[in-house]
Parts: structure tokens; sequence; C-alpha cells
């Protein structure tokens, strides 16, 4: 690699007339154009190298997450969105997990206070946000987490649809 030294440069041209300079700094200005360009290819092949695990990273943590659930009894796929979606009574809660991390949504047209009420009494762990409750986890513990939150929300299906049946 290439290392310039500004100081040294202007110290080497000092001397020369404005036009020698201007020659000089032009060739500096192309080395340098060059050496970028050149590590601009790099760069991007190190940026699709990292897509390219990332993507393998990603596609491992969904097939792991699916293989738990169907071990666990659950049915529940991915939808278009990477997220895992159950309906209870008349809400529908919407879980996205990541490698650290559990947020769980949910949207109902009614009793949108009673349904707030009930996931904050199911998911005491979890950091809520209006609707969005979080939970932070190690990757190690994600899987098992994402199961417990889905066992602990199915189990409380009567008291989803309880709420659904308010009028």
């Amino acid at each position: 690699m290439i290392e310039f030294d500004i100081e040294e440069i202007k110290e080497s041209i000092q001397d020369l007339s404005d036009n020698d300079k201007l020659k000089v700094l032009e060739e500096k200005e192309t080395e340098i154009y060059s050496l970028i360009e050149e590590l601009e290819g790099y760069l991007s092949e190190i940026e699709e190298l990292k897509e390219e695990i990332e993507e393998r990273q990603h596609t491992a943590f969904y097939n792991n997450v699916q293989d738990a659930l169907k071990e666990a009894g659950y049915n529940i796929p991915w939808d278009n969105n990477g997220n895992l979606t159950i309906e209870l009574g008349s809400a529908t809660i919407t879980i996205m997990p990541t490698s650290e991390k559990i947020s769980v949504y949910f949207t109902a047209e009614k009793h949108q206070l009673s349904y707030r009420e009930l996931m904050s009494r199911l998911l005491p762990d979890y950091k809520q946000d209006g609707t969005f409750f979080g939970l932070s986890c190690q990757e190690e513990n994600l899987i098992a987490n994402l199961i417990e939150t889905i066992k602990t929300l199915t189990n409380a299906e009567g008291q989803f649809s309880e709420i659904s049946g308010k009028s």
C-alpha cells in the first residue's frame, strides 16, 4: 500500500516551477484515484462475501427457529416480512425474532387496551412500548425464549377470545 505524506509532497515540490508542481500534483492525484478505484473493488468484494455469510446465517437462523417450533408442536410459518404471525381472538400477534431480541407486536381493531393489559400480564419480562413488547436475550437462549413466548401466548388463547367477545 502506498502511503502519502502531504508534508513530504509539499517539501518535494517547493523548489519546482508552478507548471512542474502542477504536473507532480496531477500525477499524485492520478495515483490516489487509481488506488481509490482498486480499494473500492476490494471493498465491493468484501461486501459481497459478507452478504453471502449473513444470508447463510439468516437462513440457518430461520431453519433453526422452524425446527424448534415444529419440535415444540407449533406450525407457524414465516410470513413475507420474515415474522411469525398468529391469530388469537381478534388480535393478530406478530413475533419478530432476531439473534439478539424477540419483539412482539399486536394489532386489534377493538379492545386494544384490554389486549395490551393481557399482553403485559402474559409477558412481564418484556419491555413494553405501546403495542410493542421487546425482550433482549442472548443468542443461545433466544429460541428457548421464543418457544416459551409462543407457548405463553397460545395457552392464553381463551383469554384472547374472551376479550374478543366483549361488546
